[in-house]
């Protein structure tokens, strides 16, 4: 097996996003924008449930410490309506197999004093928690290198062309011969899928995130809002980590994505809403990262009409990563689709 890296290993999504380990369905994800029944996002939830529960099996199998936490996420509500928006969301998913209940005011003071005491309740999913994607991403591709892998880094794909029953991927570092290709490269990959004659519904999605300095311990919860952009944790060095899917810019000339500062004040303004204690942390670093936008739920499997040509493209990847490939190798290895994953693929698009 070859890994071809655009940049640097780690360097892109991978090893710049927030290691939160999500779960339950983002708020603004529900009702307004999927409809009542969660649409594809809803569709991913036992995905989610499995693998996130699958990452501290699989950093034990690595060897490796990933900083996994399965501390347990609190989506707050502000008041009344939100809190019911809350709670019809809580029975969706519970539908979907994920455990997840719904706090009044006073559990969730008793649960996690250092919130607001301004939030009407919370839903409390205890599978969710936090991973270091600093240490992930390494640990996985070290595990890979030692399994035989080859990673090629500064190796951006420039054409991919059909070579006999295999393909020819062109390269900035050459070319490279392969019996089959997995389309994994996130924000890219709908460039990478038009190189085999396909469209992707897919798209780059820069986003940003912020950092605080480091304090005593004191949150104890992955955190979201009910209908905001949040996420916040505090990792193990006890810095606070923002985040939730701000928006970020895209710089013309290197591609490359930038903080926003309407963007950074936002996301501060929502998390000092339900964090009183930020108001007193100082910010020390701020970074936008590359992520990927798709309809909520992962695009799986081989190209109709190109045997060999595989997609593995998702949003909430930190989560999915382990499941994903597991599912992604079996299918490549039998050629077979594994049970119910049908609705993953680019058939749902029509």
């Amino acid at each position: 097996m070859v890994v071809l890296e655009r940049g640097r290993r780690n360097c892109a999504a991978s090893g710049n996003n927030a290691g939160s380990l999500h779960v339950q369905l983002l708020a603004y994800d529900f009702l307004d924008r999927a409809g009542a029944h969660g649409g594809p996002a809803a569709r991913t939830l036992p995905l989610q449930r499995d693998s996130a529960a699958a990452w501290p099996e699989f950093a034990a199998a690595l060897g490796a410490d990933l900083d996994i936490e399965i501390t347990g996420g609190l989506m707050l509500a502000e008041d009344a309506d939100r809190l019911e928006r809350l709670k019809r969301k809580a029975a969706l998913e519970r539908r979907h197999g994920v455990e997840v209940e719904v706090l009044s005011a006073n559990e969730l003071r008793d649960l996690a004093p250092y919130v607001s005491p301004r939030m009407a309740g919370a839903t409390w999913c205890p599978a969710e928690g936090r991973i270091n994607p600093l240490r992930a991403g390494p640990a996985v591709l070290g595990g890979a290198v030692a399994a035989g892998a080859r990673v090629h880094e500064d190796a951006e794909v420039l054409e991919v062309a059909r070579a006999g029953s295999g393909f020819e991927v062109r390269t900035a570092r050459g070319a490279i011969r392969s019996g089959k290709v997995l389309n994994a490269c996130g924000a890219w990959s709908a460039r990478i899928a038009a190189m085999a004659g396909a469209r992707l519904p897919a798209r780059a999605h820069p986003i940003q995130l912020i950092v605080t300095e480091a304090a005593p311990p004191f949150v104890g919860h992955l955190l979201a809002f009910a209908d905001r952009h949040l996420t916040l944790k505090q990792v193990r060095n006890g810095n606070l980590v923002i985040g939730g899917g701000w928006r970020a810019s895209l710089d013309a000339d290197t591609g490359r994505p930038t903080v926003r500062r309407d963007s950074f004040e936002g996301n501060l303004w929502v998390a000092s809403r339900v964090l009183p204690g930020l108001d007193a942390m100082h910010v020390i670093r701020s970074w936008a990262a590359m992520n990927v936008a798709v309809d909520g739920a992962p695009i799986l499997g081989e190209l109709p009409g190109v045997p060999g040509f595989f997609h593995a493209v998702t949003v909430n990847g930190m989560t999915l990563g382990p499941l994903l490939g597991r599912i992604t190798a079996e299918w490549m290895r039998t050629g077979r689709p594994p049970p119910g994953i049908g609705y993953f693929t680019l058939e749902r698009f029509g």
